[in-house]
């Protein structure tokens, strides 16, 4: 069950109080904060996490000036801090999106281990509709923070490669909206009135009048009631991230309620009838005042105690997702159920996806921010047809030992990065990798990535995608289409290509003699083929790899397995001379590693290693069940069990094993005849 360390902190707790509690969770790290303008909460967050040595503080915010005032008094006191300024306007997508690419391509900071989502808000006073036409609280507030943050999931992965869940955390600083409202699923941009909501969704009229707020239900929009809504939202983007991210990745997010600081520029917009409202409630003890400093000490209890992380999301006394909502230092349960309903966060976050016109999965989004070919980044695009093949059916081949479903989809736009590392940003190490083909073949195309990023890199080029299952996305560049078939069946294209290509084919064809004389006869004289592949089994060229290892063993097991199913893995080592056989001439072999964690030193190698450990670890049951229980006549249990103890290798930083990899390409003759 999550609980804290520090029963004892409360709410006059200080920020810098709880940051020398929990030193060892700020020193050498890197934080990034919204919101951050001196005077606010924000700042006093960052004044405390700066008192402890953390590596970098980033301050997040539209004002480039406010924000270098901040700067400048934080570099006077904490001269060893590195500070800087990321300009976002979290009201508006695009500049979100900007931002996030901005902080992506800093190199030198290549994970963020806390964001601390401050900035908000409040009190608007006539109904406002952002840039991209959502309610501006909940534009600003929640949308803005959501996709910030998952745009900028690649480096929260990386910081927690390795380190115990928890360790990386996002903190969404709400209120006690949650205490007394819920979402407005009906009438999310504040168009009814109050009393035509369904039931459950109308506001707490009585609530209202405290604050100064008459006969509220006549009316749409209450700019409190804006607030509460968006408030609500930080706290079930939390629950939702939870189930998304931190199983399998140890990412924890929590909300944290600071309490009512009246200093704060928060309250700028609030009429005179709610300012006098809020200081009679104040001296009628409804709340208390809090200090900038004890404002900011429950985002630092929810970003460092280490407690946090032990039984998140529980149900406690009847009650959803224990843990996800702290006020006062401690766990709150004084959020209404709605408020921290696990159906209502995946609700939120189905919603967030929609407005944003992005999918974020939790390997989508790394792929989201890391390929040119993402939907939504080119004006030019259509709804795919998935078209089976003259006459062939949906290939639910049974021999086919590997899955498509939507771990496995992850997985491979996981992998697609993988790749993207290794060739330095190159789809292809051939000629057509560097320049446009005019007909593309994207045989094996799995969810399309590779397909979708070619085409969307070169507008001018006709891109089509095969697989077994229309497994790939229905928003795609207009050059490119999908199409369902069984490569090992006869079928030809009514046009030939000048680049055909397949990644990853291992272990896919009985006969890859025949496939590859396939794509020879789907190319036009001139035209280009290239495979890149696994080459199994694992290896290190250190002898830390003991044949005793499990994981050792899993490579081999790759390989047995797939012999008696006959499709063989090890067919890449034999590619080249296949190309010769085939008939293709100018072939090019290359080889390449793939660590299968971060142990090497060289950045190049680390980076790939972080991708190929989420590769491999994400996907290893998709891979092995099939193929361990048809082939090796192994027991579901028994894979499950070798799985778990392959695991532990997996994550042993000493044990240097690395996947090698093959690149090779050749060309079919200009001489040669479009029939051969």
């Amino acid at each position: 069950m999550a609980s804290t360390t520090n029963p004892d902190f409360g709410a006059n707790t200080e920020a810098t109080e709880v940051a020398k509690a929990f030193t060892d969770g700020i020193r050498g790290k890197t934080v990034l904060i919204t919101g951050v303008n001196r005077g606010g909460i924000g700042f006093a967050t960052a004044q405390a996490f700066s008192t402890q040595s953390p590596a970098h503080v980033i301050l997040a915010g539209r004002s480039a000036s406010k924000a270098k005032e901040s700067i400048d008094e934080l570099k006077a006191e904490f001269p060893d801090v590195d500070y800087r300024f990321l300009e976002v306007d979290l009201s508006s997508q695009a500049s979100v999106r900007n931002a996030a690419k901005e902080f992506l391509s800093w190199s030198d900071i290549p994970a963020i281990d806390l964001i601390i989502n401050s900035a908000g808000v409040m009190a608007v006073q006539e109904r406002t509709l952002s840039k991209d036409g959502i309610e501006i609280h909940l534009a600003t507030n929640h949308i803005g923070h959501w996709l910030l943050s998952c745009l900028l999931m690649p480096k929260l992965i990386k910081a927690s490669e390795g380190k115990p869940k928890g360790s990386v955390r996002i903190v969404n600083v709400t209120s006690a909206s949650p205490m007394v409202s819920n979402m407005r699923w009906s009438d999310m941009n504040f168009d009814k009135k109050n009393k035509d909501l369904p039931q459950e969704e109308q506001p707490n009229y009585e609530f209202f009048k405290l604050w100064g707020y008459e006969n509220s239900e006549e009316t749409a929009y209450v700019p409190l009631d804006g607030y509460n809504r968006s408030k609500v939202a930080n706290v079930l983007f939390g629950i939702e991230a939870n189930k998304r991210l931190f199983e399998k990745h140890g990412i924890l997010t929590l909300a944290a309620h600071p309490g009512v600081i009246m200093t704060t520029e928060l309250g700028r917009n609030f009429p005179k009838e709610t300012l006098e409202a809020a200081k009679k409630l104040g001296s009628m003890g409804f709340y208390t005042h809090k200090s900038l400093e004890a404002g900011a000490s429950t985002s630092l209890v929810a970003a460092l105690d280490p407690k946090l992380a032990n039984g998140i999301g529980e149900t406690h006394e009847g009650s959803d997702n224990y843990g996800a909502y702290l006020a006062d230092c401690q766990i709150s349960t004084g959020a209404k159920p709605l408020a921290v309903s696990s159906s209502e966060a995946k609700k939120l976050w189905d919603f967030s996806e929609e407005e944003t016109g992005q999918k974020f999965s939790c390997w989508e989004l790394i792929i989201a921010t890391q390929s040119s070919s993402y939907v939504g980044r080119r004006p030019e695009f259509h709804v795919a047809e998935f078209v089976p093949c003259r006459g062939t059916h949906h290939a639910g081949c049974s021999e086919y030992a590997y899955p498509n479903d939507q771990s496995e989809n992850e997985r491979l736009e996981i992998q697609h990065n993988v790749w993207l590392l290794t060739l330095r940003g190159s789809l292809a190490l051939c000629p057509k990798g560097n320049e446009a083909a005019k007909r593309v073949l994207d045989v094996g195309t799995g969810t399309g990535c590779w397909a979708i990023e070619y085409a969307d890199a070169f507008p001018q080029s006709e891109v089509i995608g095969v697989d077994l299952s229309p497994t790939q996305p229905t928003m795609v560049p207009i050059n490119c289409t999908f199409e369902i078939d069984d490569l090992e069946k006869d079928c030809t294209w009514a046009k030939p290509f000048d680049f055909v290509f397949s990644r990853v084919m291992a272990g896919s064809f009985e006969d890859y003699d025949a496939f590859i004389s396939k794509a020879y006869k789907a190319l036009e004289p001139g035209g280009w083929f290239e495979m890149q592949d696994i080459v199994l089994p694992y290896k290190s060229d250190d002898g830390t790899l003991h044949t005793d290892l499990e994981l050792a063993k899993l490579g081999h097991y790759f390989c047995e397995a797939s012999k008696i199913l006959g499709r063989s893995v090890e067919a890449p080592r034999h590619y080249k001379s296949m190309m010769q056989k085939a008939g293709f001439i100018n072939i090019v072999e290359r080889h390449f590693k793939w660590p299968l964690n971060a142990w090497a030193k060289d950045p190049y190698y680390k980076e790939i290693g972080a991708w190929s450990f989420a590769n491999l670890d994400g996907g290893l049951e998709g891979l092995t069940l099939a193929l361990f229980t048809r082939g090796m006549k192994w027991t579901k249990e028994e894979t499950m069990a070798f799985c778990a103890e392959v695991r532990k290798h997996l994550r042993d930083p000493k044990i240097h094993a690395y996947l090698p990899v093959i690149v090779v390409y050749g060309q079919k003759a200009e001489s040669a005849s479009t029939d051969e």
